[in-house]
């Protein structure tokens, strides 16, 4: 719907994307903040919304991990359901743990809400944040809770969740049928053992990256506990650890979004945040300790597991997935340094300049994206050099691309023109990551939008499972596009055909020489054969 109302422009859907990541943040992270104080028995001082904004350009770490694609996606979505399902159980944790009424029934319908939509757009993740966000209530409700508050809660939080998948079934009768079509090719692409690939994340990829992650932040750690705790010989306590807070920060940023650190984000900002808060617990050592602590430290690994419950599921590495998601971790080291301001801890200077290079470095991510191809996903070429526009099309897409790619996009076009294709008719790709090339030419993808092929996907059984589907008349009418050089091809398309229709009845009637649209490297190509259906 976005994508229509700015006028099918990537551009215009480039930035409402961001804008709701970064609203949405935004608000996650308010809401942390004063959950935190509440939990603490904290006064705020003001200047919430500057620390929100500054914690909340951790976003951009969704666009600069890898691979991801530049454009929104599901993932997006998702993200975005995370951070408000995430801030509204906070709210309603809040109003449960002051024993308030007011907007109580409110707030649970719109966390049920919110949190079907993220499972609605993908179900592991969506249920595995949903989780996180009533861990988080039990950090506020337990004793605070009775059993009538509680049945209220329940039932608004339940409605919330039925009254989404309610419309979408409303909307559309063939949901339940189509969701579960979706699921058998994306298991036949990508057969999931989930025990297994928790055990090996659990017992193998966290243990590698957080043993690594203090050797890559060892320089701006040891700078930050010198000065920390040598600094007050020297000068006036507040002023030492006001230094010593700076200099993590600015250490951290450049460690993490300057160097090439991407796949170990989500470690670095984790091993970050948490040593910003043992920083305020050290801090604090001589005060009297709060008496919801363990309340606040339960809230603190509900956050910290978030990009974990937002990333299992994917067919990335889930690490990497996980750096999508940096702005968790991040949130958790704002409120630490917020916390040391509420308390007059460091000085106001401290605060105002560690908030301003947490605001400033994840930017270079973007920066990055506008001058080198290998920070963007399958572009191939830096953001700046999208120049040449695409030659006119049935899809009415008006963007700017790789010269060499627009040439190939227009070879292509002229090709199918030629041979009698016209807007609308089907069309099957079988060259594993040309869906493009359909959509540029108006054409109606059979089986699924894009039949993946290529290492570590079986591009073959889910392209068979896909057309299982598909009525055997479109599958005569439709066009093919295939490939003998592509390492993504569906390599036994022929015999998917004829299972389905019998004889191959096909016409090659051309090929052309694209860039290859699964390197960063566009001097690679790949060859594309178009078949037309014979009559």
């Amino acid at each position: 719907m976005p994508y229509a109302l700015v006028g099918q422009s990537l551009w215009a859907i480039r930035v409402v994307g961001f804008l709701l990541l970064f609203g949405t943040s935004v608000r996650f992270v308010i809401e942390l903040i004063r959950s935190l104080n509440t939990l603490e028995d904290r006064t705020s001082r003001g200047h919430i919304g500057a620390a929100a904004i500054a914690a909340s350009t951790a976003v951009w770490s969704y666009y600069g991990a890898f691979p991801v694609p530049y454009t929104p996606s599901y993932n997006l979505v998702e993200l975005a359901c995370a951070l408000a399902s995430s801030a509204l159980s906070l709210r309603l944790g809040r109003t449960i743990f002051l024993r308030e009424s007011r907007g109580l029934v409110r707030e649970a319908f719109l966390l049920g809400f919110v949190a079907s939509i993220g499972i609605a757009t993908k179900f592991t993740g969506g249920v595995l944040v949903l989780g996180l966000n009533v861990l988080a209530l039990s950090a506020f409700s337990w004793r605070r809770l009775d059993a009538r508050t509680a049945s209220r809660v329940g039932l608004a939080l339940s409605a919330g969740l039925l009254s989404n998948f309610a419309v979408l079934a409303a909307a559309d009768h063939d949901l339940v049928t189509r969701f579960q079509r979706g699921i058998a090719i994306a298991l036949a692409v990508m057969p999931r053992a989930p025990i297994a690939e928790l055990a090996s994340f659990a017992l193998g990829e966290l243990p590698r990256d957080l043993a690594l992650a203090p050797r890559i932040l060892m320089w701006p750690l040891l700078f930050a506990t010198v000065v920390g705790v040598l600094g007050p010989r020297l000068c006036e306590r507040r002023l030492s650890r006001g230094i010593s807070v700076t200099a993590l920060v600015l250490g951290a940023m450049l460690v993490i979004y300057v160097k090439e650190n991407r796949t170990h984000r989500f470690a670095l900002l984790t091993l970050f945040a948490i040593s910003l808060a043992l920083g305020l617990l050290w801090m604090r050592r001589r005060t009297t300790p709060s008496k919801c602590n363990g309340r606040a430290a339960l809230l603190g690994i509900s956050v910290i597991s978030l990009p974990f419950a937002y990333a299992f599921g994917t067919s990335n590495i889930l690490l990497w997935q996980m750096g999508m998601a940096a702005i968790f971790p991040s949130a958790l080291a704002v409120s630490s340094i917020y916390a040391m301001r509420s308390g007059e801890l460091i000085p106001t200077w401290a605060f105002v300049v560690s908030l301003g290079f947490l605001a400033v470095f994840p930017a270079c991510l973007v920066i990055g994206q506008w001058l080198e191809g290998r920070d963007v996903y399958r572009l191939g070429a830096p953001l700046a050099n999208q120049t040449a526009r695409l030659p006119l099309h049935a899809a009415g897409i008006d963007v700017g691309v790789e010269p060499r790619v627009a040439k190939g996009a227009g070879a292509f076009l002229d090709l199918a023109h030629e041979s009698g294709f016209t807007a609308g008719q089907p069309m099957i790709d079988f060259t594993g990551q040309s869906p493009g090339l359909i959509l540029i030419t108006g054409g109606t993808p059979l089986g699924a939008i894009w039949l993946v092929g290529g290492p570590p996907f079986n591009g073959d059984l889910s392209a068979k499972v896909a057309l299982d589907y598909v009525n055997e008349g479109d599958v005569r009418r439709a066009w093919l596009l295939t490939s003998r050089d592509s390492f993504t091809r569906i390599a036994s398309w022929k015999s998917i055909v004829e299972r389905k229709v019998g004889d191959f009845a096909y016409d090659e009637v051309g090929r052309v020489t694209l860039p290859n649209p699964s390197s960063n490297d566009k001097e690679k190509t790949v060859e594309v054969t178009l078949w037309r259906p014979r009559h």
